[in-house]
């Protein structure tokens, strides 16, 4: 399994966002976007308790938070959880998969995943004010150090992930019209562009390949390091 074979597919991934966005037309403010996410977060900390069946939720900090998207750690009874507010071009459908891996990795026996919190109706997330949200457990650790030790883990994580069969859901990214596309466009801005566009050229036909779930960004900053060494 080529760990680089998941950094191509989170340029597929992000290409893939940015024609969405293009073609449905999405825009928004940036003071609408933060209005907003404050109108949800104040939903969240005051409709949690009975839509996720946790008590005495307290909100601790927000871990990330953008133009998009939003991220905050929550406190309860039942321990600590992470409430997210997904992308506001994430459908329903598109988040019904999202969501869906966690419950397909969780019977695979995959540890290296939080696990979801469901709804007390057993939904996977809640419509709010347009916006979907979910919670996952909270893992409590550390960003592991950007260091040879931490990308072999990394990598053994990915191959692990990627022998995983049966997964239901195929991708809506099409490489091969990608690399037609948006590639062929950005060679023409390159001094190298013919020779991006030999090694475009020879990327196989996906749609061959068996069907699995593969991490479009696995990087240290995207993974948390536990007190005993794991990711």
């Amino acid at each position: 399994v080529s760990y680089g074979g998941s950094h191509l597919l989170a340029e597929f991934a992000g290409l893939g966002i940015l024609m969405g966005m293009k073609a449905y037309g999405r825009s928004y403010h940036r003071d609408d976007m933060r209005n907003e996410f404050l109108g949800v977060a104040w939903f969240m900390i005051n409709e949690i308790e009975s839509i996720w069946g946790l008590k005495n939720v307290t909100q601790e900090k927000v871990l990330q938070q953008n133009e998009h998207r939003l991220a905050a750690l929550i406190n309860s009874d039942q321990g600590k959880f992470v409430y997210k507010i997904a992308s506001p071009w994430k459908t329903k459908e598109a988040l019904e998969k999202d969501t869906a891996v966690f419950d397909f990795l969780l019977e695979k026996n995959f540890a290296h995943i939080p696990k979801l919190r469901k709804k007390v109706d057993g939904k996977n997330f809640e419509q709010v004010g347009g916006r979907y949200v979910y919670v996952l457990e909270y893992i409590e650790g550390k960003t592991p150090e950007s260091s040879v030790e931490t990308y072999q883990k990394l990598g053994e994580i990915a191959a692990a992930l990627h022998s995983i069969k049966d997964y239901p859901y195929r991708t809506d990214f099409d490489p091969a019209v990608i690399v037609k596309t948006n590639f062929k466009k950005n060679a023409e801005k390159l001094t190298f562009g013919e020779e991006f566009l030999k090694i475009a050229n020879t990327l196989p036909d996906f749609s061959k390949f068996p069907q699995t779930v593969i991490h479009t960004d696995i990087a240290p900053i995207n993974s948390v390091e536990r007190a005993d060494g794991s990711l």
